[in-house]
């Protein structure tokens, strides 16, 4: 995703004038590249949290340092009627 993303942001970025109307999309393509990058280290990662330390994008760094309302094994939420 994020090999496409860079190639349409480069293609995009191509032309001047849809580049001045559009540019903050076009910036926020770039947001996604880079947040998909840094996403994926984590993933790969075998000390997650070490590596979620060294995240650049402080939106998704908090994100992802956040604590967990309850734990994920507790299983889905069921509304209680």
């Amino acid at each position: 995703m994020a090999r496409r993303l860079e190639q349409l942001d480069s293609i995009l970025s191509e032309d001047s004038i849809l580049l001045m109307r559009h540019s903050g999309p076009l910036q926020s393509i770039d947001l996604m590249k880079q947040s998909l990058g840094q996403l994926a280290q984590v993933i790969a990662a075998e000390n997650k949290e070490a590596v979620a330390d060294r995240i650049t994008l402080t939106e998704l760094k908090s994100r992802l340092q956040r604590k967990a309302l309850r734990p994920l094994s507790d299983g889905p939420l069921v509304a209680k009627q």
